[in-house]
C-alpha cells in the first residue's frame, strides 16, 4: 500500500514538472516568434493581410487602380474673390515661455520600461521604489474618503440605497461624536438625493462643514472624465454642483479631488481655476511619467496652461505617486505593509503570501507604529514639503458602522503612539484636503521650498506594461454621440427660454415652472453623464442602458421646450387664445428629428403633413449663419421663403440599412439663411411636379436604376473616377472603393492626397496566447491594422443645386461624403457621414477605424488634438509607446500640416480614440466590439454595439504665413473653428404642421440678436441659463430670480497664418453685453463678473461691455428686463 502511494505520487509528480517545462517552452516559441515578427517589422517585411466582406483573412487581395494625384495644376491663376482675413484682424500672437517642465518633451527622457517576470498576486507591481530614507520632521494628514461611483457595476439608484445613504448618514453620526475625526465628500449627485430625504439631518451636515470636519472637495455634479468630454459639459456639472452648494449650504468649493478619472487634463485644471479652486490632488497618471516625476521629487508642482504667457493660470496640484487611491497604496511604497492598516477588508498579500489583518492593540501598537511610520518617511522622500498627505479609503468604503469604528478607532491608536514618541518625531491627525493645503503653504513658505511649473496633459493613462487605457475613447459610440446632441439642444432651449421668461405677455398661458423643472432635470442628466465610467462607456451592459434610458427621457423633454419655444417666440397673435387652442397649436408643432428608443440612433422626423406646412429654423450662433438644412417627407416637396420665394433645393432619396432606397420617403434639402441666434420661418409646398430632384448615379452590382423613382433618373455607370465639386472645392473617389482619394483646392490649385480607407484592428495575439486583450479600457492591438476588402461595393452618387454625396456601403459601415453648393464656410470642407453596424459576432474582437492617408507630411511626426474641445496641444508619434500609447481622445478636431504650411484638419462630432501612425497619417477609431474583460474590474466586455453615426468634416487649407514656432500649444485656423461650433451646435428645426393658423399668424424671423449687431467672430456665447430652480415661485425674491441669468461667455484663439474664412466677420475684440436680446425686446439692464461658476463676485459692470483675453472664459450674472 505504502509502495503503490509511492509510486502513484511519483507519476503525479512528473506529470506536473512535464506539463510545466511544456507550457514554459511553448511560452518562449511563442515569445521567439513575437520577438522575430518584430524585427521583421523594423525592416518593413511583415505581409499584412486583409480581411474581406465576410470577415475573414484574406491573404492575397486584388488592389484598385492608383488615381493620378498631381501636386498641383499648373499655369494657374486664381482668379476668385476669397473672403479672409485682412491684416490687422488678427490679436498679436505671444509664443508662451516654457515652464520648468513641459510633459511633451519629457517623454523624450521618460522610460516606460515596466518590471517583467516579476509575480504579484494582483498581477501589478509598485514601480516606485524607496530602498532609502533620510528621516522627517513629520505633519502627516490621513484623509479618510469614500469614493462614490454615480453608476458602475450599478446604476445611480442601486448605488444609493445599497451604499451611499448609509455612507452619508454614517458621516453625520460619527463625525458629530467625534469632533477629532474628519472627512471628505466629492459627489454632488449623491449628495442632492440625499437632502431630498425628510429623515436626513441636513441642519447638522452644514454644521460638520461650518466648524471644518467635513469638506466637498471639487463640487462637480459627479467626478467627471477628463479625456472624452467636452469642456462645455465639464463646466456644466461644475456650475450644477456649485450652484447647488452655495444655493442649499451656503458654501463654496475650494480644493479639487480627482482621483479616478483614466488621465488628466488641463483643461479641468483651467475650469478650476476660474471657479475658485487653485488647489488639487490628482491620482491616475502613466506609470512612467511619476515615476520619473517621483524621482526628482516633482510630484508637486504649478500646473499651467500651455498657452499661457504670464503663469496666471497656475493651479497647485498634488500627484498621489502610486497606484491606486486604494488604502494600500496610500500610506507609502510598500502595499503590503499598508494593506495591514485597512482594519475593515482583512485581506492583505505580500506575493502569494497573506499578511494578517489584526486589530491594535497594547501588545503590537509599537510594532505597527514604526511599521506605519517607516512607510510615512518613505513616502515623504518623494515629496520637497515636511507635509505629508495620506488618503485613507477606497470604493464605496465607510457605509457600515462598523468599518467607521473599526478604521477610526485603529488608527486612532496608532495616531496617539505616534505623537506621543519624541523618537517618531512626526505629528499625525486626520484632516481634509484643505488641512493639507494649508499646512503645506505655511511649511514651504517657511522653508523657502519652492514647485516647478509644468504645463501639458496626462494623457493617455497606463498603469501597467504596454496596456494602455485609450480603447474607452471610442466606446459605446452612440451614446457619446447622443450626449453632445443633447448638450447643444438643451444650450440653445436654456437661450431662448431665459429670454422667454423676461417677456410679460400675459397672453400666452405659459407653463414656465414646468418647463424650468424639466431643463433643471436635463442638466442633471447630462452632468451625470460625465461622470467617468458613464460617457467613457465603462459600465455594465445594463448600467449603460440605464444612463441612456435617462438620456432618451430628458432628450424628449428637452426636445418639447424648444418646440413650445418656437411657437411661443413666432406667433403673432393680438389676443389671448382659450386653452384648448392653444394645446391644439402647440401639439402641431415638433422637432424635426426624433429619438425613438435609447437603442437607437436619432433621425429625422417624417412628416405626413399634405399640402404647405412650415418649418421653423434657429440658428444657436451668435453669428449669421447660412447651414443646409434636410426634413424628411412622405412626399417630393420645394421650398420657399415665409412670404412665397422659391428656394434652391434637393429632393434626394433616403437609404435603408441594405443600401436600397426608401419607398414613398425623400429628403427635402435647402440652405437656410438666419441671422445670429435667431428663428426663421420656411415652408414647404408639397408638389412631386415642382420638386427638385437629384440625380443619381450608381456603381455597383447590387442596386438597380429600378430601384429608384423616375424622377432621379438614374443611371448606370463603370467609370473609374467619380468627382463632385462646388466653387471652392473638388473630391475624387475611387468608384473600386467608393472613397475619398483627393481634394482640388479651386482657390489656389492645389491638390492633396487624401485617401480614406477602412481599417480594422484585431486583439490579442497569434504568436503569443498569454497576452491580454483589449476590453472596456485598454487598447491592446494585435498589430498594424489591417485594411479591409472594399472592391467595387454598392455606390450611390447623389448629384442635385444643394449637395453632391458620394454613399458607399462598405463592412461595417455606410459611408457617405458630402459637398455643399455654397462659397460659404460649409462649402470649404467635406462632410463626412458614417453609420456604424458591428452587431453582427463577425465583429467579435474587432475595432473598425477610418483612416485618412494624405502627402501632408509633418517634419517631426507631430500632429496636433485636441483637449475636450476646449484647446489643442502638440504630440509627437513616439516608438516605445506602441500602436496604443500614440492613441489620444480627440473630442473636437486634429490636424496635420507640413512645412509649406499645407494643414489637413479632421472635425468631429464627438470624441473618437485617435492617432498619427505613420507621417501623414490620420486615424480615428469608430466603434469596437471586445468580448472579454480587460481586468480592470468591469467583468465582461463591450457587446452591445448599436447603430451608431459619426461625423466629420474635412477641410485642407493653405496657409499665408507669418510662420509662428511651435509651441506646445497648437491652434487651429479660424475657419476650423466655426465649422467646429456648427457640427458641434447645428441649426435646430421645429417642424410647423398645416392646421390653417400657421400661415397667417408665423412671423418671418424673430432675433435675439440684430443682425447689425452679430457678435465678433472671436467669441462665444457657451450658455445662458436662467438661475430658476423648477421650484413654485413663492415669493418676489424666486421671481426676481427668473430674471436673473449665468452668462458665460468664450474667446477663441486661433492660428492667424490661415486667414481664409469664406465670411464676413467682425473682429473687433470689445464685446458689447447688451447686444444680447435687444433685437427682441430685452435688455440687459446690469451685469456683475463672477467666478467661473456664478457663485463668487468679481466686480460690477460699469459699462456693459468686456474685452476678454485669448482662450478666456468669463461668467456674468446678468439682471434682465423688459425694454421700455
Amino acid at each position: 500500500m505504502a509502495r503503490s502511494a509511492y509510486i502513484r505520487i511519483s507519476a503525479w509528480q512528473l506529470m506536473v514538472l512535464f506539463s510545466l517545462l511544456y507550457i514554459i517552452l511553448v511560452f518562449l516559441v511563442y515569445r521567439h516568434i513575437e520577438r522575430v515578427n518584430s524585427d521583421r517589422a523594423k525592416q518593413g517585411q511583415v505581409f499584412k493581410p486583409r480581411v474581406d466582406n465576410s470577415g475573414s483573412i484574406q491573404l492575397y487581395a486584388k488592389e484598385c487602380p492608383k488615381i493620378y494625384i498631381p501636386d498641383r495644376l499648373s499655369d494657374f491663376t486664381s482668379q476668385m474673390d476669397v473672403l479672409a482675413l485682412k491684416d490687422g484682424m488678427c490679436p498679436v500672437q505671444k509664443l508662451p515661455p516654457d515652464p520648468t517642465l513641459q510633459v511633451e518633451k519629457l517623454w523624450s527622457s521618460v522610460s516606460v520600461k515596466y518590471p517583467q517576470y516579476v509575480y504579484t498576486a494582483s498581477g501589478w507591481i509598485q514601480v516606485i521604489d524607496v530602498p532609502n530614507y533620510n528621516p522627517k520632521s513629520l505633519q502627516v494628514f490621513i484623509v479618510p474618503h469614500s469614493h462614490q461611483d454615480p453608476g458602475w457595476h450599478d446604476t445611480f439608484e442601486g448605488y444609493y440605497q445599497s451604499k451611499t445613504r448609509s455612507t452619508l448618514n454614517n458621516i453625520v453620526e460619527f463625525l458629530s461624536k467625534n469632533p477629532t475625526w474628519k472627512f471628505i465628500w466629492s459627489e454632488i449627485a449623491f449628495l442632492e438625493k440625499w437632502f431630498n430625504e425628510p429623515a436626513s439631518q441636513k441642519e447638522e451636515f452644514k454644521r460638520l462643514i461650518l466648524n471644518g470636519q467635513l469638506e466637498i472637495v471639487t463640487g462637480g455634479w459627479v467626478m467627471a472624465d477628463e479625456s472624452v468630454t467636452h469642456f462645455s459639459a465639464m463646466l456644466d456639472q461644475l456650475v450644477e454642483g456649485h450652484l447647488w452648494l452655495k444655493q442649499n449650504l451656503g458654501i463654496t468649493a475650494n480644493t479639487s479631488w480627482s482621483v479616478d478619472p483614466f488621465g488628466h487634463s488641463p483643461t479641468m485644471t483651467y475650469l478650476l481655476k476660474k471657479a475658485g479652486i487653485d488647489k488639487m490632488v490628482i491620482q491616475r497618471v502613466h506609470f512612467g511619467m511619476k515615476r520619473h516625476l517621483a524621482q526628482r521629487q516633482q510630484l508637486e508642482f504649478l500646473w499651467r496652461q500651455a498657452w499661457d504667457s504670464e503663469g496666471q493660470t497656475d493651479t497647485l496640484c498634488h500627484m498621489m505617486p502610486f497606484l491606486l487611491y486604494a488604502i494600500h497604496y496610500s500610506c507609502g511604497p510598500d502595499p503590503h505593509v499598508c494593506c495591514q492598516f485597512d482594519f475593515h477588508k482583512r485581506k492583505c498579500l505580500s506575493g502569494s503570501k497573506t499578511v494578517p489583518v489584526i486589530p491594535v492593540t497594547d501588545g503590537n501598537v509599537k510594532k505597527l507604529a514604526w511599521s506605519l511610520w517607516e512607510q510615512f518617511q518613505k513616502k515623504a522622500q518623494l515629496y520637497r514639503s515636511n507635509v505629508l498627505l495620506v488618503p485613507h479609503g477606497d470604493d464605496f468604503r465607510y457605509s457600515t458602522r462598523r468599518e467607521w469604528s473599526e478604521q477610526f478607532g485603529n488608527l486612532q491608536k496608532l495616531m496617539d503612539f505616534i505623537n506621543k514618541n519624541g523618537d517618531m518625531n512626526v505629528e499625525v491627525k486626520f484632516g481634509t484636503i484643505s488641512d493639507y493645503f494649508n499646512a503645506l503653504t505655511k511649511d514651504v513658505s517657511k522653508s523657502k521650498v519652492s514647485f516647478p511649473s509644468l504645463s501639458g496633459d496626462f494623457l493617455p493613462y497606463n498603469d501597467r506594461d504596454d496596456q494602455y487605457w485609450t480603447g474607452f475613447y471610442s466606446n459605446r459610440p452612440l451614446y457619446k454621440h447622443v450626449a453632445r446632441l443633447l448638450q447643444a439642444k438643451l444650450r440653445i432651449a436654456e437661450i431662448v427660454f431665459t429670454m422667454r421668461m423676461i417677456k410679460s405677455d400675459t397672453l400666452v398661458a405659459f407653463k414656465a415652472e414646468n418647463a424650468s423643472a424639466k431643463l433643471v432635470s436635463a442638466r442633471r442628466a447630462l452632468a451625470l453623464f460625465q461622470h467617468h465610467d458613464a460617457i467613457t462607456g465603462t459600465s455594465r451592459k445594463y448600467v449603460m442602458k440605464d444612463y441612456g434610458h435617462k438620456l432618451f427621457s430628458v432628450m424628449k423633454d428637452v426636445n418639447n421646450i424648444l418646440a413650445e419655444m418656437n411657437f411661443h417666440w413666432m406667433q403673432d397673435i393680438k389676443m389671448r387664445l382659450k386653452p384648448q387652442v392653444l394645446r391644439e397649436r402647440l401639439s402641431s408643432v415638433s422637432m424635426g428629428d426624433e429619438w425613438s428608443s435609447e437603442d437607437n440612433y436619432p433621425q429625422p422626423k417624417i412628416s405626413h403633413s399634405d399640402g404647405t406646412w412650415h418649418v421653423i429654423v434657429t440658428n444657436p450662433h451668435t453669428i449669421h449663419w447660412v447651414s443646409p438644412v434636410t426634413v424628411r417627407t412622405s412626399t417630393p416637396s420645394k421650398v420657399t421663403t415665409k412670404n412665397g420665394t422659391v428656394l434652391p433645393s434637393q429632393c434626394s432619396p433616403v437609404f435603408g440599412p441594405d443600401m436600397r432606397p426608401m419607398q414613398g420617403v425623400y429628403d427635402i434639402s435647402f440652405f437656410a439663411d438666419v441671422p445670429p441666434l435667431s428663428m426663421r420661418t420656411y415652408q414647404i409646398v408639397e408638389n412631386s411636379h415642382m420638386a427638385e430632384f437629384a440625380k443619381i448615379t450608381i456603381f455597383g452590382k447590387t442596386l438597380s436604376t429600378k430601384d429608384f423613382v423616375s424622377e432621379f433618373q438614374a443611371v448606370k455607370s463603370t467609370k473609374p473616377v467619380i468627382e463632385i465639386e462646388n466653387v471652392l472645392i473638388k473630391a475624387t473617389f475611387s468608384s473600386c472603393t467608393g472613397l475619398l482619394q483627393s481634394i482640388l483646392r479651386h482657390t489656389d490649385q492645389s491638390v492633396y492626397q487624401t485617401e480614406i480607407k477602412m481599417m480594422m484592428y484585431g486583439t490579442g495575439s497569434w504568436s503569443n496566447p498569454f497576452r491580454d486583450s483589449s476590453g472596456a479600457y485598454i487598447f491592446m492591438p494585435r498589430g498594424p491594422a489591417q485594411e479591409f476588402e472594399t472592391l467595387y461595393p454598392s455606390i450611390v452618387v447623389i448629384r442635385g443645386p444643394v449637395a453632391s454625396t458620394v454613399v458607399a456601403k462598405l463592412p461595417g459601415v455606410r459611408h457617405s461624403a458630402t459637398i455643399y453648393h455654397t462659397n460659404g464656410p460649409i462649402g470649404a470642407g467635406i462632410h463626412i457621414d458614417n453609420l456604424v453596424d458591428l452587431r453582427s459576432e463577425k465583429w467579435n474582437n474587432r475595432e473598425l477605424v477610418m483612416r485618412l492617408e494624405t502627402n501632408v507630411l509633418p517634419p517631426d511626426s507631430d500632429w496636433c488634438v485636441d483637449l475636450n474641445g476646449y484647446q489643442m496641444h502638440r504630440k509627437k508619434w513616439r516608438s516605445k509607446f506602441l500602436i496604443q500609447g500614440n492613441y489620444h481622445p480627440m473630442t473636437s478636431m486634429a490636424y496635420i500640416e507640413d512645412d509649406s504650411l499645407s494643414r489637413i484638419t479632421l472635425i468631429t462630432s464627438h470624441s473618437h480614440g485617435a492617432s498619427t501612425q505613420s507621417p501623414g497619417w490620420l486615424e480615428v477609431i469608430l466603434d469596437r466590439r471586445l468580448m472579454q474583460d480587460d481586468w480592470r474590474g468591469l467583468n465582461e466586455g463591450i457587446k452591445d454595439n448599436a447603430l451608431s453615426p459619426s461625423k466629420f468634416i474635412l477641410l485642407v487649407e493653405r496657409g499665408q504665413g507669418p510662420v509662428l514656432p511651435k509651441g506646445a500649444a497648437c491652434r487651429p485656423s479660424l475657419l476650423a473653428q466655426v465649422l467646429e461650433t456648427h457640427l458641434n451646435n447645428p441649426q435646430q428645426v421645429a417642424l410647423v404642421a398645416d392646421t390653417g393658423w400657421a400661415d397667417k399668424e408665423l412671423k418671418d424671423t424673430v432675433g435675439l440678436v440684430h443682425p447689425a449687431e452679430a457678435w465678433p467672430c472671436l467669441y462665444s456665447l457657451l450658455s445662458l441659463r436662467h438661475l430658476g430652480t423648477g421650484q413654485p415661485r413663492t415669493s418676489q425674491l424666486d421671481k426676481e430670480e427668473d430674471r436673473t441669468a449665468l452668462m458665460i461667455v468664450h474667446r477663441t484663439a486661433f492660428d492667424c497664418s490661415y486667414p481664409e474664412i469664406h465670411m464676413k466677420c467682425a473682429m473687433h475684440r470689445i464685446l458689447h453685453l447688451n447686444t444680447l436680446g435687444r433685437a427682441c425686446g430685452v435688455e440687459l439692464a446690469s451685469a456683475e463678473e463672477t467666478s467661473l461658476t456664478g457663485v463668487g463676485s468679481v466686480k460690477t459692470l460699469k459699462h456693459l461691455a468686456v474685452e476678454l483675453d485669448d482662450m478666456e472664459i468669463k461668467t456674468f450674472r446678468v439682471s434682465l428686463a423688459q425694454a421700455a
